[in-house]
């Protein structure tokens, strides 16, 4: 039995699919987990050493069972990798006020039985800056997120802003799923 039209453009159809969902793999096995938290800075003419910032939302976090994680049908043994994407801190108010009170502020990840992870850094930022996208340190945060709770926890050098201060912070982690357990179901 020899190649017919009909077969030929159906085996060239079936390869330019394969040909596209290869092209495309690296995203068919990733998605994004994004939090958002706020923390309210008091403000202070005198200049005061500055706390740990303690985004509310961004402790106790149990990522393995997030909606993200149901909407895409992965268990926490199918994660080959979890990254930071994004961590990003904005002055939501005062209307003006940048970040250069900061000398600098480090994220780390931190879950029980687990180290202290440095994630993300930044500092010092400069005058008229009131938000920035921190360098993130590649760490890998797979053990962090599929444990019972992972924290996102801060240490910061600098002094109180003049003014009391809202800073709004984004973190985005980039999920790296094991297609063929994703597809058995393991």
């Amino acid at each position: 039995m020899g190649f017919t039209m009909k077969t030929s453009f159906a085996f060239a159809l079936a390869l330019s699919l394969l040909a596209a969902c290869t092209s495309a793999s690296t995203s068919l096995d990733d998605f994004d987990i994004t939090r958002t938290a706020s923390v309210a800075i008091k403000g202070s003419p005198l200049s005061q050493l500055l706390q740990p910032l303690g985004f509310a939302g961004w402790t106790d976090m149990n990522l393995s069972s997030s909606a993200e994680m149901q909407n895409q049908g992965v268990k926490p043994n199918q994660i080959d990798s979890v990254k930071l994407k994004l961590l990003r801190l904005k002055v939501s108010k005062p209307a003006g006020q940048d970040l250069t009170f900061f000398k600098s502020v480090k994220f780390y990840a931190e879950s029980k039985d687990l180290p202290k992870l440095l994630v993300a850094h930044g500092g010092p930022f400069t005058a008229g800056q009131g938000s920035v996208d921190l360098t993130l340190d590649s760490a890998e945060l797979k053990p962090y997120v599929t444990a019972a709770a992972m924290s996102l926890t801060s240490e910061v050098d600098g002094h109180s802003p003049a003014q009391d201060t809202t800073i709004d912070a984004t973190v985005t982690l980039r999920v790296d799923v094991n297609v063929t357990g994703a597809i058995a179901g393991n």
